[in-house]
């Protein structure tokens, strides 16, 4: 290890030579603080390193880190393979990253939680996915948020993560009502009797139904959902109440208690 004296005439000769430069920040705890003028700057540093020691660097940035999503990153470049803990904390920075409108960075994240997900976790490494593309499509970019999920749907586990997959596809591909039928006839072959999933299946089919089919069997399905949700005292999807109002009032019928239960709910319930 080089000594104190040794490190500060290396960052002084840096500065100097215009590849460093001093300054105070935030974490540094009223002490001056080295960085790079330039990122080719630092990646050309980095470049130098051997992994282990580029690793070493990133567990000590993520232990100087607030921010959710700086911190994720870090631990994920400190890792050398699938890890539970790095997984976790990218989960925790993609719902951070969708909390600042960020659904880029969010997508980004949630696949960088599904790549370190260790192997035997089969149904977390399905949810991760799954959240990676339904940010994509949020962002505006339908066709590869769809082709993120088809290409990685084959390895889901039976069973609700491919209900949840087939449930998202049929969203994604809203305007083919022939094949959002078919994906959500899939879905709910997968639900295996889950009323929260095929509550959340029949809210998405009340709107494929609506917007081409049928008014009635579309309340019929939100109805069924709300039905299904009050009765086993889960979570509703807030799109059941709003297929639910949209289909009565295009009815010219009353939907005000639809309306004001699916406001009551807030931001905290899944969306269909």
């Amino acid at each position: 290890a080089r000594s104190d004296t040794e490190v500060l005439d290396a960052a002084v000769a840096a500065e100097r030579a215009g590849v460093a430069l001093f300054g105070d920040g935030p974490r540094a705890g009223g002490a001056e603080m080295v960085g790079f003028r330039h990122p080719l700057f630092r990646s050309a540093a980095a470049e130098l390193l051997p992994p282990a020691r580029v690793r070493a660097l990133h567990r000590a940035y993520a232990r100087v880190v607030d921010d959710p999503e700086e911190l994720a990153r870090h631990l994920a470049a400190s890792a050398a393979g699938p890890d539970d803990d790095v997984a976790a904390a990218l989960d925790v920075a993609s719902r951070h990253a969708r909390g600042r409108g960020a659904l880029d960075a969010a997508a980004e994240l949630s696949e960088l939680a599904a790549r370190f997900t260790p192997d035997d976790d089969e149904e977390h490494r399905a949810r991760r996915t799954i959240a990676a593309a339904v940010s994509l499509f949020d962002a505006g970019d339908r066709c590869a948020a769809e082709g993120h999920l088809r290409s990685r749907l084959d390895a889901f586990p039976p069973g609700v993560q491919r209900a949840k997959a087939n449930t998202a596809l049929a969203i994604m591909c809203w305007n083919d009502l022939v094949h959002g039928d078919e994906l959500l006839d899939r879905a709910e072959r997968e639900t295996s009797g889950d009323p929260r999933i095929r509550a959340n299946v029949l809210a998405t089919r009340a709107w494929v139904e609506a917007y081409g089919r049928s008014l009635e069997r579309a309340e019929a399905c939100a109805g069924e959902a709300v039905h299904l949700a009050d009765r086993h005292g889960i979570p509703v999807v807030r799109g059941a109440f709003a297929a639910l109002a949209w289909c009565r009032l295009l009815q010219g019928r009353d939907a005000s208690e639809a309306l004001e239960r699916g406001l009551a709910l807030g931001d905290g319930y899944v969306r269909a």
